[in-house]
């Protein structure tokens, strides 16, 4: 019955210490392009651009080539449904964009690549070399990155950590999308950022926590680096959490 037990608890190990394992990440040699979906549950218009950006689970380019994430808006709650996974805070995002292009208005689906607006079919790829930005995220929420620059004279940098939700359901019983169930991938959840700064090793490096309640639901994470005066994406790198 011991030996049993003992052969019972040796068989369980590796899968427990393969759970608390971190999840590491880090970009090629070239650019990972950011490509940030604004959308909302309350815009008829935006479960097409929907479907579309959830067969990027399939891409071979996913997390090689393109990081990306779906920040749901918050200005079409009015019309009846308050889109749950929706932010002010991804509506200021898309107004800074705006105010950056010097657009008259800002609106839902829109897809935005690197800082700029984007539309399906045209390329992914920005053919730049920024650096390495590399990520290591703990089953804690803990979050550690660093970035390595080709150029010397960019700067100061923000390091932004988007975990998300995929494989998400969401009746709507109101609003434009009433009666429909729509279906969801690379939801952010949360935001954070933290600086990038000159470590001890003279790395640009920084370290952030998740909130826990967060970290239980997220599925993949998105991380990216800007200058401090520009949302614009400089480089970026994701992956699976699960």
């Amino acid at each position: 019955m011991r030996i049993l037990l003992f052969l019972m608890l040796a068989a369980l190990l590796p899968i427990a210490q393969a759970s608390t394992e971190d999840r590491e990440f880090a970009s090629g040699d070239g650019m990972a392009s950011l490509l940030e979906l604004y959308t909302s549950e309350g815009c008829s218009s935006c479960p097409p651009a929907e479907e579309w950006f959830s067969q990027l689970r399939q891409n071979p380019l996913l997390w090689k080539q393109i990081v990306p994430v779906a920040f749901h808006v918050d200005y079409w709650n009015y019309l009846g449904w308050p889109d749950p996974y929706s932010s002010p805070e991804w509506s200021a995002r898309q107004r800074e964009y705006c105010r950056l292009w010097k657009a008259r208005s800002i609106y839902t689906p829109e897809f935005v690549l690197n800082g700029h607006e984007w539309r399906i079919g045209d390329n992914f790829s920005s053919g730049s070399n920024p650096g390495v930005l590399k990520l290591k995220v703990s089953k804690t929420g803990e979050v550690d990155a660093s970035f390595a620059p080709i150029s010397q004279t960019g700067g100061p940098y923000l390091l932004h950590v988007a975990p998300m939700a995929c494989g998400v359901s969401q009746e709507v019983p109101r609003g434009e999308n009433a009666g429909r169930t729509l279906h969801h991938d690379f939801i952010s959840l949360a935001l954070a950022h933290a600086p990038l700064e000159v470590d001890s090793k003279g790395v640009l490096s920084a370290h952030l926590n998740i909130p826990k309640e967060v970290t239980k639901k997220m599925d993949a994470v998105a991380d990216w680096v800007s200058t401090v005066s520009n949302p614009s994406p400089i480089q970026s790198v994701g992956g699976w959490t699960k």
